[in-house]
């Protein structure tokens, strides 16, 4: 599912992180895997990493705390579906409508302008930069082309590595350029600052230095912030079905395809010609024997108040008739979550 590749990584940056730390950390991250998988034999849906960007602008990746602290574990029906009414019964369902598919900003092939920052060229051939679109797109019922630039602007200053209790800690000061490795950190940028499209942020090598406004002069209009990739290793089709109706289109890696709806017979994906265009194709459900890959989860605090009953300021910070809370007391956490509506269309 960890799709870091050392393609992503300027040969004239951070050649110490990438040429040992990437390799201990990835032999970290594999131990941890196995251990979700453990998990996922506990009916668990999906799993993230819980490593994110501190107060102070800094990454740090620390291997040698236990392991129940590094992962978090979560299921599909801890949210509500982002399209109301949908179920894993509907004969079909389209994360994002099939009509003038091809047409969206975010099915168009990057221009070369745009493919001269490397590493989002790299996301793009990954198909990455298309996923995030697509999720983005879903979640906030709109054409969303994520701005690259803005991601690698709010990167962060260091990312320092710690692959064992007792081992020195591997740290690299990030350059925020199109040339190191600030864009392979999108879900840690996004888990914290969220996302603009491009229209507010044109994706150029240039990266821009005022993040209070758009590239025009206009407003910041941030959508998914507290969202971060997660990762799934799940059987069946009702549950991927499950995933696409909560938590939006999802990439199965091991396919190497980005499965945005269904119909009665075929699952609809987002597929990728030779020009870097994306179309809408039908694969019978039978086409995929795997269901490994990732998604865009919530990672906020949101939770449901008691079924039946308001919450009060005593109980939860919400408002007087209000369902949803953002955050309260241990006897409010500890219910169920969910995604509250306006947290699935605007961040």
């Amino acid at each position: 599912q960890v799709r870091q590749s050392n393609k992503y990584f300027s040969d004239k940056h951070n050649s110490k992180l990438t040429r040992t730390s990437i390799l201990t950390t990835m032999a970290f991250i594999n131990l941890l895997i196995a251990l979700a998988f453990v998990a996922f034999g506990q009916n668990i849906d999906f799993y993230y990493y819980t490593d994110k960007i501190g107060n102070d602008g800094n990454l740090l990746q620390d291997y040698s705390q236990p392991a129940q602290t590094m992962i978090k574990y979560g299921n599909f029906s801890d949210f509500t579906p982002y399209q109301e009414g949908a179920t894993v019964e509907d004969d079909s369902f389209f994360s994002i409508p099939e009509a003038g598919f091809a047409d969206r900003k975010v099915s168009k092939r990057l221009t070369t302008e745009e493919r001269a920052c490397s590493t989002l060229d790299s996301m793009y051939q990954s198909k990455d930069y298309g996923w995030l679109g697509f999720v983005a797109s879903a979640l906030t019922g709109t054409d969303f082309k994520p701005s690259a630039t803005w991601l690698i602007a709010n990167g962060p200053n260091s990312w320092t590595i710690k692959s064992s209790e007792g081992s020195e800690p591997t740290t690299s000061q990030l350059q925020k350029t199109c040339g190191d490795p600030s864009l392979t950190l999108y879900s840690y940028i996004i888990q914290k600052y969220g996302m603009v499209t491009a229209d507010c942020i044109p994706n150029t090598v240039t990266i821009p230095t005022d993040l209070t406004k758009c590239t025009n002069g206009g407003a910041l209009d941030t959508k998914l912030k507290g969202y971060k990739e997660a990762f799934i290793n799940i059987d069946g089709s009702d549950k991927l079905k499950e995933a696409l109706i909560t938590v939006g289109p999802v990439f199965l890696t091991e396919e190497d395809a980005i499965v945005i709806g269904w119909d009665q017979s075929h699952w609809i994906v987002a597929s990728q010609n030779g020009e870097g265009d994306y179309n809408s194709i039908r694969y019978s459900y039978s086409a995929f024997s795997e269901y490994d890959g990732k998604i865009l989860v919530n990672t906020g605090s949101a939770v449901v108040c008691t079924a039946g009953k308001y919450p009060s300021v005593d109980d939860c910070d919400c408002a007087a008739g209000d369902t949803k809370c953002l955050s309260g007391p241990p006897d409010c956490t500890s219910i169920k979550k969910e995604t509250p509506k306006e947290d699935a269309h605007a961040q």
